[in-house]
């Protein structure tokens, strides 16, 4: 355009200065524009600008001019009402020889009015802290010039990936909470975002995976939506503790009345319990109840809880046995057993009432060098009063005397030894205290000559010989009763070297003490 000045029409040699743009609307936020002037062979100096304009461009030219001239302004942004700036423009016209004609022209810039200055932040470090499943994150508080403190929006974002934070428009559309794609489709994420207005600077996130590294960006708002982004940082959930699943007992042994039990149970993540076999189950016609929980949940955190549980009478004379299994309702694989016994019913146990022996009394009178004697319960503790002169032996032709000298059995074997007197004593075992004795009254021992016996033997020479009319087996004893040696001997001679000492020495139904020297 061409400006003119005020005193343009009364001018008969009009001055011309043209400005390109013909106008200039500034924007609210500022910036950097180019005025171009056109002036004919003028002198010419522009107004001082305002506190919110520079010119980057000289101001003035004291040289004859011709052609055109850029002139550089910067302006400040606008966060009040919309403003204007004119510059004057003052040109003279030099004649040749003298002064020449002053005039001023006028161009107005306009600034549309806005708020475009972000909260400012004096600390943008965020404290973070986690659970095994939540983030708490504090921030500090921001201030801005125009929107107040408490009206000032915080938004939290919370990612696994720092990539998903980074790449995100903070003035854009928000994520929605736990949006498993975030802003960013094309990378999976996990996000959490707060919209909310906060006063105390803090924020807790729930809901996120065990053991897992977060980042975390708090963004603050005013009213106009400038933004100011807090520093990210990161933070690992908790990782959780193993599960594991104790009892205080692990076998119990119940009697045949049964009755009711309780046992702890410690775990982390609680436990289930399964009984096997699944009959045993009283609901199942079996004899084993749940009386209390047969499950039960559990954060992480151990804690003790009751299993409680009732057997049923067991009225059969067999035992009978089942297994509880507990496990952790974390991992399954993870167990613990407990194995409940209970006994059978026990038949009534009868005394005895009385005791009877064979032989109250034997006298021996080199006839014979041991007898048999027995009474009439099934199970007796044996002994002799005097074992030098008569000792008791189990019964079976091939065990040994006990050490202590008591024979245990229905029946026991009496051998003799000497010359003398000795009382036989059957004690019944069942506590009743009943018991009967037998009198034995040796007069004479039998020497080195067979009683009733269709075999010979006999010493000879330091030597044992046996005539036996058939094979038979033979058995040497000591005087104590101890198996020196036994084997099978065949019919006819059999001769045996022995230490010196004395023997009694069996073949077949025959006995026989022997001396060899």
């Amino acid at each position: 355009m061409s400006a003119t000045s005020d005193s343009w029409a009364q001018k008969s040699h009009a001055h011309e200065v043209t400005f390109t743009p013909e106008k200039l609307i500034v924007p609210a936020e500022g910036g950097t524009f180019k005025i171009q002037m056109k002036a004919l062979g003028y002198f010419w100096n522009c107004s001082a600008p305002p506190s919110w304009v520079t010119y980057l461009e000289p101001r003035s030219n004291d040289k004859d001019y011709l052609g055109e001239h850029d002139i550089t302004i910067t302006f400040m942004p606008n966060i009040g009402p919309t403003r204007s700036h004119t510059l004057y423009f003052k040109t003279e016209y030099a004649y040749a020889g003298g002064p020449g004609d002053v005039d001023t022209f006028k161009y107005v810039i306009t600034q549309l009015s806005g708020e475009f200055v972000a909260p400012t932040v004096a600390n943008k470090a965020l404290t973070l802290s986690a659970t095994k499943d939540a983030i708490t994150v504090t921030w500090h508080a921001a201030k801005d010039n125009k929107t107040h403190a408490n009206e000032l929006t915080y938004r939290v974002y919370v990612a696994n990936k720092p990539s998903l934070l980074t790449d995100l428009s903070f003035d854009s559309d928000l994520p929605a909470a736990h949006d498993q794609n975030g802003s960013n489709p094309s990378q999976a994420g996990t996000f959490t975002t707060t919209i909310e207005k906060y006063t105390d600077g803090q924020q807790l996130i729930e809901t996120l995976e065990p053991g897992t590294t977060y980042y975390v960006i708090v963004a603050v708002y005013d009213e106009d939506e400038n933004v100011t982004e807090y520093t990210m940082g990161q933070v690992k959930t908790a990782t959780p503790a193993t599960p594991f699943v104790k009892l205080s007992e692990q076998e119990i042994v119940m009697d045949a009345s049964g009755g009711k039990h309780t046992l702890t149970v410690t775990s982390n993540y609680g436990w289930n319990s399964d009984v096997s076999p699944n009959g045993a189950l009283k609901r199942n016609g079996g004899w084993f109840t749940n009386t209390g929980m047969s499950a039960i949940g559990g954060n992480g955190i151990a804690s003790d809880d009751d299993y409680s549980f009732a057997v049923e009478p067991n009225i059969s004379s067999d035992d009978r046995k089942l297994t509880v299994t507990l496990s952790s309702t974390r991992d399954p694989s993870i167990t613990t057993t407990l194995t409940i016994t209970q006994k059978g019913t026990k038949p009534t146990e009868v005394k005895v009432s009385s005791l009877l022996m064979n032989l109250p009394r034997v006298t021996v009178n080199g006839d014979r060098s041991r007898f048999n004697l027995n009474a009439t319960d099934k199970r007796l503790q044996w002994s002799s009063s005097d074992e030098s002169v008569a000792t008791v032996h189990a019964s079976s032709a091939s065990a040994s005397r006990l050490k202590s000298g008591v024979a245990i059995g229905t029946a026991v074997e009496v051998r003799i030894h000497k010359k003398g007197k000795a009382v036989i004593t059957a004690q019944a075992m069942d506590g009743s205290g009943k018991s009967a004795s037998c009198e034995v009254n040796v007069l004479s021992t039998v020497g080195n000559a067979t009683v009733a016996t269709p075999a010979r033997i006999y010493a000879a020479n330091g030597t044992l010989r046996i005539s036996l009319p058939t094979a038979s087996r033979v058995e040497i004893y000591t005087l104590l009763g101890k198996c020196f040696h036994s084997f099978t001997a065949p019919a006819g001679e059999t001769t045996l070297t022995l230490p010196a000492g004395l023997y009694i020495v069996r073949a077949g139904e025959s006995v026989q003490k022997i001396s060899i020297n």
